[in-house]
């Protein structure tokens, strides 16, 4: 697939793909695109690395990071 061609929609979709991957406790190197494209496959693992800091409740929103320079 060429990277150019690659849509937000289809981004975001394998970006909720990573995260599923964490949620049913696959590894990270199991990215299904991580032989097929770059793009896709750091969309994979940046839902995959969320998920796992969501867990961890280790996410860092705007708003923490705002008051921690305060």
């Amino acid at each position: 697939m060429n990277d150019k061609s690659i849509t937000l929609e289809k981004r975001k979709s394998v970006y909720a793909e990573g995260k599923r991957a964490f949620d049913e406790h696959k590894q990270r190197g199991h990215n299904p695109y991580a032989s097929n494209s770059l793009k896709l496959a750091v969309s994979w693992w940046h839902g995959w690395d969320t998920a796992e800091e969501e867990c961890m409740g280790q996410t860092a929103t705007l708003d923490s990071l705002t008051r921690t320079v305060e």
